[in-house]
């Protein structure tokens, strides 16, 4: 399911940076496209209506130098006498990103009669230019349309038909399609390598956001896994009483007491053992808890006082360093719980003989510390919080315990902002709980 949901939320996310990344992509290509197209038909625009080939006011203006004849140059059909070559500075006002352009005026017949070039415009020189502007003319005369695009010669030009005053413009756009085609190959480029940046950085967005479901529904698994092992003993035991009560019906209460007194036993473990788990439940996921100033100084002297038959009993003694006056916010109950936890676990797990020692110390963040003799293993250490979890499980059998206070102690320190963690040298393990006092 973890991996599934992982796949999922990947997929999710990389579709929509991907969509994102699609617009973003489209909108500067469409800009700049729309950008280009408008430059190329207000210069075409203008050299057709004459304002690129006629002085304009202020700008400076060449006068058109005369035609150079060129040797062994003919034209079947145009006389060469009859063509003017002008050079006219671009016309800035026009737009465009300065773009070379040629106009030529034709006769009734189609032939050209004079060509104006912009200053822009490289003079390629001899036959090669007459060839050029015929082959173009040629083209949009046949083509018809008043306005559209011609390849001569490998180049790319936008043209301007006008039938009424026998004029063409032809408009170098070489390179202005240049620009619009790097544009595109850089926008696929950089979408391409997007799209893989989005692909490993959904994956490892996914591997952290789905880490606290992955961590819950490890721990859902394990708590339903122990829990049906933890009842799985009783009710087998009560089983097995039963049955052999029921196979005497004809003896007494009295007679069959032993099987009775088993069923209550195992029955009472079983109700212990939901009580501590609807309690953790309730500690994990209490939202509204009606919160009160908690003399914590006082519950812990209380808390000690009342273990101190059962250190005697187990033959261990019990040592207090208690500050007075430390006083917390939160849930009373569940703080006295979480005092009575730690010191009973300290019990359970302590050799006979040994001392336990309980601290509290003001400051900023309280400080209440349970020590007891025994080392436990770096690596039970984190996982000494866990539900069901146990560093000895067989004598923690015979002490007593469902491996849920520990788990119920952590939850009810997490609701009051507090921490509590568990180090282990020099031959004593040490619960430390801290928790923000109330300012006086």
């Amino acid at each position: 399911m973890i991996k599934k949901l992982r796949f999922r939320f990947a997929a999710v996310l990389t579709t929509v940076l991907t969509v994102f990344m699609i617009i973003v992509c489209t909108v500067i290509y469409i800009n700049v496209y729309t950008t280009v197209r408008d430059n190329i038909e207000r210069s075409l625009t203008a050299a057709m209506d004459g304002r690129l080939d006629r002085r304009d006011a202020g700008a400076p203006f060449r006068p058109p130098e005369p035609p150079k004849e060129r040797d062994g140059g003919s034209d079947a059909h145009i006389a060469k006498s009859s063509r003017v070559d002008e050079r006219v500075p671009f016309y800035k006002g026009g737009g465009g990103f300065g773009m070379g352009w040629m106009k030529f005026r034709l006769d009734a017949d189609g032939n050209i009669t004079e060509i104006i070039r912009s200053h822009l415009w490289d003079d390629d020189g001899g036959d090669e230019f007459e060839a050029l502007a015929d082959e173009a003319v040629t083209k949009i005369l046949a083509y018809g349309k008043e306005r559209g695009y011609i390849e001569v010669e490998g180049t790319y030009y936008r043209y301007g038909l006008d039938r009424a005053a026998g004029t063409v413009v032809l408009l170098d756009i070489q390179n202005e399609l240049g620009v619009r085609n790097r544009l595109a190959m850089t926008l696929i480029i950089v979408f391409l390598l997007s799209v893989a940046v989005f692909v490993l950085l959904s994956a490892w967005l996914s591997r952290r956001v789905t880490r606290p479901v992955e961590d819950a529904w490890n721990r859902q698994t394990v708590f339903f896994s122990n829990a049906s092992h933890e009842l799985k003993t009783p009710l087998a035991v009560i089983s097995a009483n039963l049955d052999a009560a029921v196979a005497s019906p004809e003896k007494t209460v009295a007679e069959q007491s032993r099987w009775l007194d088993v069923i209550r036993d195992e029955t009472g473990k079983m109700s212990g053992l939901i009580n501590e788990m609807l309690y953790l439940s309730r500690e994990e996921y209490a939202e509204n808890t009606v919160t009160e100033d908690v003399d914590l100084s006082t519950e812990t002297e209380r808390a000690c006082l009342a273990a101190e038959a059962l250190v005697f009993e187990s033959g261990r003694t019990l040592v207090t360093d208690i500050a007075g006056g430390v006083t917390v916010n939160g849930d009373k109950s569940a703080l006295t719980r979480v005092i009575h936890i730690l010191i009973e676990n300290a019990v359970r797990h302590s050799p006979e003989g040994s001392e336990i020692s309980v601290t509290l110390t003001p400051g900023r963040k309280c400080c209440l510390t349970v020590t007891n003799d025994g080392i436990i293993a770096a690596e039970e250490l984190e996982r000494i919080f866990d539900r069901y979890y146990r560093t000895d499980a067989s004598r923690s059998k015979e002490t007593g315990g469902y491996g849920l206070g520990l788990a119920i102690a952590r939850a009810a320190v997490n609701r009051h902002s507090g921490n509590i963690s568990a180090s282990s040298e020099n031959g004593r393990t040490s619960f430390t709980v801290t928790l923000p006092c109330v300012k006086k």
